[in-house]
């Protein structure tokens, strides 16, 4: 009897000892459990801090929104926070495609809520102060071992940089694209117009041959030698103004800046072209300013501008006349206005009153009036020398095209130097 009840007790204490055994081997792998999870919790959590892109998480009912460091700092918010705590935190207005994005269209949100995944999807976000992001942006559901949604994850990444150097790229293509085109109807303007004024050289050249060997036609040959003269000038007039756009294209506008009155080189100018108002019966008149403004500028190419813009003031002014105003504006700089009382510039046109080789009313490319250069070379002057040249116009009623000269450009002024006179349709001045 005691032998089995010895061998019965060392029977249950083999059982004990194996079920302790068990528990403990069971204990051990949980703890080993417990410890691999506190692991990758920690890594998860290292990897999460570190990323160079934003991650944010929130819950399944989205009421706890957290973002990590590298998100927070493009984003401007707190780190470690719970942002739908206080929504105040959050200074920015979402916008897609330029429409604003509605609290309930968030990709986040749409994904905790709706299990809806969004993939790169652009989105502008703007705070106060005119500041603006656009971030790249990815959302994704979180679900458990039974598909139930737990919450949503959702990554962005800063492309504000990308996308202001795709605009950048965007807009040299264009201009690179505008400057090819206007290129292309600049050398066809240019091998008409000079076809033309060569054609005429040839051909008048011929005529003064045959003339000069036929006794009885003799006394044309002076006017024949008058219409070679007009048409080589004009052929060397074009092509200096041709030269002179290439030049300016490659930036080699050569500036020779020096001091000077203003008021003596406007009476300059007009004296000059006193004789075409007076021709066509209009009147000039030159209103120079008060003071006896200083520039330093380049003085030749100035006179150029102001010559070339009252000389097409005149030139397309049928009746009336011509005025030129002068004055300093509130900033320092200095403004010459040229009016006139011409047919004026449909607001279509406007904008290419600039470009080489337009011409509103010369479809016959008429050299007598013009290359279609003037304003183009105006333009690019006015530009070197740190101006603006502006057109302003209704049909009808005629333009006043606006020089304006910086405040860096004005040295000085002084007394008052009184009004140079005008001329009225009459030839009384």
């Amino acid at each position: 009897v005691y032998s089995r009840r010895r061998t019965t007790w060392n029977q249950e204490q083999i059982a004990l000892v194996e079920s302790l055994a068990a528990q403990a081997s069971v204990s051990l792998e949980v703890a080993q459990l417990f410890g691999a999870v506190s692991h990758e919790k920690n890594r998860f959590e290292t990897v999460l801090r570190t990323v160079p892109v934003g991650v944010v998480v929130c819950n399944a009912q989205c009421t706890d929104i957290r973002v990590n460091p590298a998100g927070a700092a493009m984003l401007n918010v707190p780190v470690d926070q719970n942002l739908a705590a206080n929504p105040r935190q959050w200074p920015w207005e979402a916008f897609i495609d330029g429409k604003p994005l509605g609290s309930d269209e968030s990709p986040l949100l749409r994904a905790a809520r709706e299990g809806i995944e969004t993939h790169a999807l652009e989105i502008e976000l703007r705070a106060g102060g005119g500041r603006r992001v656009v971030l790249l942006t990815y959302a994704r559901p979180i679900r458990d071992a039974d598909g139930q949604i737990q919450g949503a994850l959702g990554t962005f990444a800063d492309i504000t940089s990308l996308k202001e150097l795709q605009l950048e790229l965007d807009t040299r293509r264009r201009e690179a694209e505008e400057a090819s085109l206007r290129k292309t109807r600049f050398l066809a303007a240019v091998s008409h117009d000079i076809r033309t004024p060569a054609n005429a050289i040839s051909l008048l050249a011929e005529l003064i041959r045959r003339t000069a060997s036929n006794p009885a036609m003799a006394a044309e040959v002076p006017e024949l030698a008058q219409e070679l003269h007009q048409s080589a000038v004009s052929l060397v007039n074009l092509l200096g103004d041709v030269l002179d756009v290439a030049r300016f294209d490659s930036d080699r506008i050569e500036l020779h800046e020096t001091e000077f009155q203003l008021s003596p080189l406007l009476h300059e100018e007009y004296r000059q072209l006193l004789p075409l108002a007076r021709q066509k019966g209009l009147s000039l008149q030159f209103n120079p300013p008060a003071d006896a403004i200083v520039l330093r500028a380049d003085r030749i190419k100035l006179a150029r501008v102001i010559g070339n813009l009252v000389g097409n003031a005149i030139k397309f002014t049928e009746t009336g006349g011509v005025r030129v105003d002068c004055d300093r504006n509130g900033d320092g700089s200095v403004q010459i206005s040229v009016t006139d009382t011409g047919l004026g510039i449909a607001p279509e046109h406007l904008r290419h009153i600039f470009d080489e080789f337009f011409q509103l009313r010369n479809p016959e490319r008429d050299r007598s009036k013009g290359s279609g250069l003037g304003l183009t070379i105006c333009k690019r002057l006015v530009n070197a020398m740190g101006g603006r040249l502006d057109v302003q116009s209704m049909p009808g009623r005629g333009s006043t095209f606006m020089l304006t000269l910086p405040g860096f450009a004005v040295i000085g002024s002084g007394a008052d130097q009184g009004s140079l006179p005008s001329t009225s349709s009459d030839g009384a001045s």
